[in-house]
């Protein structure tokens, strides 16, 4: 069921309570575990947009009502922009990510990259290539052929949302060799 109204109270629930509260799931001993938290972490962080929009479109229209117990608190919290908010919540999501990505299990790695598309939009651009692209390129030398297969076939989105730069001068002679080196192992 998708929410499509909020309360004031509900606004700051992902960065405060929701998104601290799944923390332990990316140090989870059991890996399927971690593999269901990577292949949903792209839906908790579209939904906590979504609350955060819904946020600011209550403020803007002035539904922001302000109860007399929690005035204090809420006025702190009413003041702060949205591209501040948003870059908290992209770092609460990074934090996870960053485990994830580096995660011995390789099946979970792969999990990451299932909506890698829709992560590369949250991240936006510097993000993408600082937190996203640098863990992937380590992808090429593991030998689960299934996360290598894995980078191959999501590596276009992510270069899509990266800078062009990137693509040229960093992840495309990576790709070569790597091909390569598949290539040597075949004959």
């Amino acid at each position: 069921m998708l929410v499509t109204v909020i309360t004031p109270s509900n606004a700051a629930i992902f960065p405060e309570y929701i998104i601290p509260a799944v923390a332990h799931l990316v140090r989870d001993p059991e890996v399927s575990v971690r593999c269901m938290y990577a292949q949903c972490i792209v839906s908790l962080a579209d939904t906590a947009v979504r609350y955060l929009e819904m946020g600011q479109a209550l403020k803007a229209h002035g539904s922001y009502k302000l109860s007399p117990d929690t005035q204090e608190y809420d006025e702190a919290h009413f003041e702060v922009s949205y591209d501040a908010s948003m870059q908290e919540l992209q770092n609460s999501i990074q934090e996870h990510l960053a485990a994830l990505l580096v995660d011995p299990s390789s099946v979970v790695k792969r999990a990451v990259l299932h909506n890698i598309s829709s992560l590369c939009i949250f991240l936006g651009r510097q993000k993408t290539n600082d937190v996203l692209l640098s863990h992937m390129i380590t992808y090429l030398n593991d030998r689960d052929w299934l996360l290598r297969y894995a980078f191959f076939d999501c590596i276009v989105d992510v270069a899509a949302c990266g800078e062009g730069r990137s693509l040229e001068e960093y992840i495309l002679p990576l790709m070569i060799q790597s091909l390569s080196g598949e290539l040597c192992t075949l004959f």
